[in-house]
């Protein structure tokens, strides 16, 4: 919830800079970025992989297609600065997410 909330936060944070303060964020809009990416993955990786089920109720507290969106938007935003050690990171709680979502409707059918 965090890390999906603080991305949505940055989306409306960068909008409102960029509409504001076109010409002073303009020159530090990429590294704002960066530094709030930074911490947002932070987070993520202090996630527990082995609670992960128990402590999140993906598709009942949060829409599991928002969650993997944002999660996209992080991954691709990682792989264009070549940090491949935090996509692959991110892509595995993606995959998680799948799984646990996956397990969900096979429950249900």
């Amino acid at each position: 919830g965090m890390v999906v909330r603080g991305l949505e936060n940055y989306q409306l944070m960068d909008l409102m800079y960029s509409r504001s303060y076109p010409e002073q964020y303009k020159s530090v809009r990429e590294t704002v970025k960066l530094k709030y990416y930074t911490n947002l993955f932070k987070y993520l990786a202090r996630i527990d992989v082995d609670k992960f089920e128990t402590r999140y109720t993906i598709g009942e507290d949060y829409d599991s297609q928002d969650v993997l969106y944002r999660l996209d938007d992080m991954l691709y935003y990682f792989e264009d600065l070549e940090m491949y050690e935090k996509c692959a990171t991110v892509k595995k709680y993606m995959d998680l997410i799948r799984e646990v979502v996956t397990n969900k409707v096979g429950i249900l059918t």
